[in-house]
């Protein structure tokens, strides 16, 4: 993939997000990226270059753990897929907007979550003595998404989404991605896309 085809894709994918240029310009930040040189009167092709800034950045300095040399073509999209789901899961997680629908259990979660096509799943790759706290909806590439709170036995708060997979996410790869201030690791269960995200060192975007 050329750098003007992928900064065509990061523009088109970003552009039809809900993440506005002030999200993209706060994540920059906390990565130490300097976004006020961008020219005002130039507002889209500054968020066409701040969206390439971050995938670029992701790609040198996130480490996917299925990285090998030299993938196809397919690998190379799945692996951008995957790092477009993470930055995009890091950025709600670093909102920490709060839960729309409490409860401590799963199940109970689910019913109250109407508008979603799926049952929530209990996570297979997080600890099971995570608790719920509560979930609100969100969305992950475009459709929409459930973001759990979780606390898991120390005590810290994570947070678990879930959306389904479909062909879109089908064929993302699993394992973890460093954005910078989260930690994201991605996987597949039962005809779902799950990905869970920890906060390393830095403060939330609220």
């Amino acid at each position: 993939m050329t750098a003007d085809t992928l900064d065509e894709a990061l523009k088109a994918y970003y552009e039809g997000q809900r993440l506005g240029p002030d999200a993209v310009a706060r994540l920059l930040a906390v990565a130490g990226e300097d976004t006020a040189a961008a020219p005002p009167a130039r507002p889209r092709r500054w968020l066409a270059a701040a969206a390439l800034a971050a995938g670029l950045l992701l790609a040198g300095a996130g480490t996917v753990l299925l990285r090998r040399a030299p993938a196809p073509a397919a690998d190379r999209a799945a692996g951008l897929e995957a790092r477009l789901v993470a930055y995009e899961i890091a950025v709600h997680h670093l909102k920490d907007e709060p839960v729309e629908f409490a409860g401590e259990e799963l199940a109970s979660i689910s019913r109250q979550m109407a508008a979603l096509s799926f049952e929530l799943l209990a996570p297979s790759r997080v600890d099971a003595r995570s608790r719920p706290i509560g979930a609100r909806y969100c969305s992950l590439g475009g459709q929409r998404a459930a973001q759990i709170k979780l606390r898991d036995p120390s005590g810290r708060i994570l947070t678990l989404y879930e959306t389904a997979a479909g062909e879109r996410f089908r064929g993302l790869p699993s394992g973890e991605i460093d954005v910078p201030g989260v930690r994201v690791r991605l996987w597949q269960q039962d005809g779902l896309l799950l990905g869970l995200a920890d906060s390393t060192d830095v403060p939330s975007l609220r």
